[in-house]
């Protein structure tokens, strides 16, 4: 071997060793806190909904600083899976069949109902029998939902004509409505109490409520009543609509207060703690100042704007939504724009522009950002208790081979070997410390590579020189 070819393979060798060490070394005391998972069952795949803590705790957005470990300190695969089911489409609205009920001042539900039907037997008519004549206000609506498949989540009503009459229905309205539901047309039930129904002009823009939410049921009517500030509002269509077919859970809600940001063009600035993963987001404009025309107390605002995120301070601002945001209250009726989705994104910086400058400043909104906490599943390996350890500014991702096993399962299968685990209260193990990533280490083997490698040049040009006097 020639003295020019051992610094080579020296270097080789540096080079092949010089990968990071195997995650097997891992232990919880090398993560800031955690938590105890226990279950029941001996299915061999363990679940269990992630606690908002570990979203303060982890330093990644992508939960890569999370690992399981057994009772006695092993590894066990693990993965994420989405807060919630895959949602199927929703089936379309269908449109129902409806009917006024004019009578007197009890209520339409104390009053026995008469149908009118036609040749075929269809529901041609309804109407109420009274003692009183000559009264000829709508008290109700009744609405025929026998012929939906599934109950339906909510009820949309369209209308024409205003309250005294306006035909541009200029002055607008909110009430709140009753609703019952009825097997047949002698017994109902309330089933929801003081549904809002607004129509308003506000901020420039025309503000409606038409939809009524129903809780899970299904029967054939449907009792809306019609109270008598709305004498001059007539419905015109009702339809039923249904949401996607999954038990979604309700989002958690993160409130966040803003401060004036001075960049161009000028805004409110919001920060959010930790890396949870938002999805939708709202304003409460409850605190602003009343909006000239949109209600008759304080409380009352209307927003129009774009609303922004980023990663970090030195990260690009990239648009989540623009529209118009607002708050209302008439009548004892609250009137609130829907919360704005979004694709998800763990960003903590968040920035409101509005359309007309210092509106934004004027209102001084909250941020209301939406979020579902992941669900985590691990293969039961090793001894319970399990452990949960999250925060780490020093562990990288890991494999998650479990992802593709949840993905090859099918629902029935997932079910049958799926335990349904809790998680236990969380726990300090290594502490804050360990959220800080490593000081940088002295590249010992880049510096010795490159010792070798100046070493094996001064000793070839060494050679060189020797050999050219030899020739000399």
């Amino acid at each position: 071997m020639s003295r020019t070819t051992g610094p080579a393979i020296l270097a080789l060798w540096l080079l092949a060793t010089s990968q990071p060490i195997a995650a097997s070394s891992l232990s919880p005391e090398e993560f800031a806190d955690g938590f105890t998972v226990t279950g029941e069952g001996s299915g061999g795949l363990w679940q269990v909904e992630l606690p908002e803590a570990v979203y303060d705790s982890v330093v990644r957005s992508d939960l890569g600083d999370l690992r399981v470990f057994d009772a006695g300190g092993r590894l066990v695969p693990h993965a994420l899976l989405p807060p919630e089911p895959v949602a199927q489409e929703a089936p379309a609205p269908v449109e129902l069949s409806f009917f006024p009920l004019r009578g007197g001042a009890e209520r339409p539900a104390e009053r026995r109902l008469v149908i009118d039907r036609d040749a075929e037997g269809r529901v041609a008519a309804v109407r109420a029998e009274s003692g009183a004549t000559g009264e000829r206000r709508v008290t109700a609506w009744l609405v025929v939902a026998a012929a939906l498949r599934r109950p339906a989540d909510r009820l949309v009503l369209e209308w024409r004509g205003a309250p005294g009459g306006d035909p541009r229905g200029t002055g607008g309205f909110a009430v709140t409505v009753d609703v019952e539901a009825g097997d047949d047309l002698a017994r109902w039930r309330r089933v929801v109490d003081g549904a809002g129904l607004a129509d308003l002009e506000a901020g420039g823009a025309r503000l409606k409520q038409q939809a009524i939410e129903l809780p899970p049921l299904q029967a054939p009517y449907l009792l809306v009543e019609w109270p008598e500030e709305l004498d001059d509002v007539t419905v015109t269509a009702v339809r039923a609509e249904f949401d996607p077919d999954h038990s979604a859970p309700a989002p958690l809600w993160l409130r966040l207060s803003g401060e004036p940001d001075a960049a161009e063009p000028p805004g409110i600035l919001y920060r959010a703690r930790g890396l949870r993963p938002f999805d939708r987001a709202r304003l409460d404009l409850s605190g602003g100042s009343e909006v000239e025309g949109s209600g008759d107390g304080p409380g009352n605002g209307v927003l129009r704007g774009v609303l922004l995120s980023r990663p970090n301070p030195e990260a690009e601002w990239r648009r989540r939504h623009a529209g118009l945001f607002y708050s209302l209250e008439r009548g004892g009726t609250r009137l609130r724009s829907s919360a704005a989705r979004f694709p998800e994104t763990a960003d903590p910086e968040w920035r409101l522009v509005a359309e007309e400058p210092g509106r934004a400043e004027a209102l001084a909104p909250v941020l209301e950002l939406g979020w579902r906490p992941h669900r985590l599943a691990f293969v039961a390996e090793g001894e319970p208790p399990y452990t949960v350890a999250f925060g780490s500014g020093a562990v990288e991702p890991a494999a998650r081979p479990v992802e593709e096993l949840v993905g090859a399962l099918d629902d029935e299968d997932r079910r049958r070997v799926a335990v349904d685990a809790r998680a236990a209260e969380v726990r300090t193990l290594g502490g804050e410390e360990r959220l800080e990533p490593p000081p940088t280490p002295l590249p010992w083997r880049t510096i010795l590579l490159w010792a070798i490698l100046l070493a094996g040049v001064a000793l070839l040009i060494f050679m060189v020189r020797a050999l050219f006097r030899q020739m000399s």
